[in-house]
């Protein structure tokens, strides 16, 4: 994202965020103006995630003084072998180094409630599970346990847990379907919209591909698109037949279990 566009659309809502969220689709602390960005955002709510490879110990240190509200750090894996198989290229150890750096800068701020460890539990990682959060709970970091969402189809037999309790699909057939019941509602559309890196504005996380584009906010307003037609009618389907929208169909609104250990 530019810093022009970035500018735009903080003098346009920061006023109205209750909390932001730095990251779609990538991977945050890659930006160049990653840092200018989030001390802008004071007051506003903002929470990190990052896979880890860039918590160097000065971009610890400035992350610990930031104004973030909380840093979200993937840890898939306690062993390379198994880390890897998700986080395809990552560096453990690199990782490891960084959550370390950075639990202790933010020990000495007095900020470490703001560090959250995650993992996305898959069929090669579960059997760590403990041994993971053992790690994590050593450093004083909270433990987040997520299920993971299945893009395709076809990598169900590759990643989806052997343990039901960590699944957020059911199978049906031969298909893997999400344990929802699908109701015309929808929480995160009137609460979590997402602009991506060149401003287009959609309805929210679920729509990865950006199939839903409700408007761009480098070409008019955010207050414009959030009223317009466009937008009206996403909303009204969603309220009347949300089944009907693909991106709703792997989306965990309903979901009638959460992962809680």
């Amino acid at each position: 994202m530019e810093g022009d566009l970035f500018e735009r659309i903080r003098e346009e809502l920061s006023g109205y965020l209750l909390t932001t969220l730095f990251y779609f689709q990538g991977e945050s602390m890659l930006h160049p103006m990653f840092f200018e960005f989030i001390e802008k955002m004071e007051g506003m709510g903002t929470i990190i995630s990052t896979n880890g490879h860039y918590l160097s110990p000065e971009n610890s240190k400035r992350l610990a003084s930031s104004p973030v509200n909380k840093i979200i750090v993937s840890l898939d894996g306690i062993t390379s072998e198994v880390y890897t198989r998700y986080r395809t290229g990552g560096d453990l150890d690199k990782v490891k180094s960084g959550i370390e750096s950075l639990s202790a800068e933010l020990r000495r701020k007095n900020r470490l409630s703001r560090l959250e460890i995650q993992i996305l539990v898959n069929r090669y990682n579960e059997k760590q599970l403990d041994d993971i959060q053992s790690y994590i709970r050593g450093l004083g970091a909270k433990v987040r346990l997520k299920s993971m969402q299945l893009i395709d189809g076809n990598d169900s037999g590759l990643f989806l847990p052997g343990d039901d309790k960590y699944r957020r699909y059911k199978n049906e057939g031969e298909r893997v379907v999400i344990r929802s019941d699908k109701p015309d509602r929808c929480f995160r559309l009137w609460t979590n919209p997402v602009i991506t890196w060149d401003g287009k504005v959609l309805p929210c996380c679920f729509d990865k591909d950006g199939k839903y584009v409700m408007g761009n906010i480098g070409q008019t307003s955010f207050r414009e698109i959030w009223f317009g037609e466009k937008y009206i009618s996403f909303r009204k389907t969603v309220l009347s037949n949300r089944s009907s929208i693909d991106i709703c169909n792997n989306c965990t609104e309903g979901l009638k279990r959460k992962i809680v250990r």
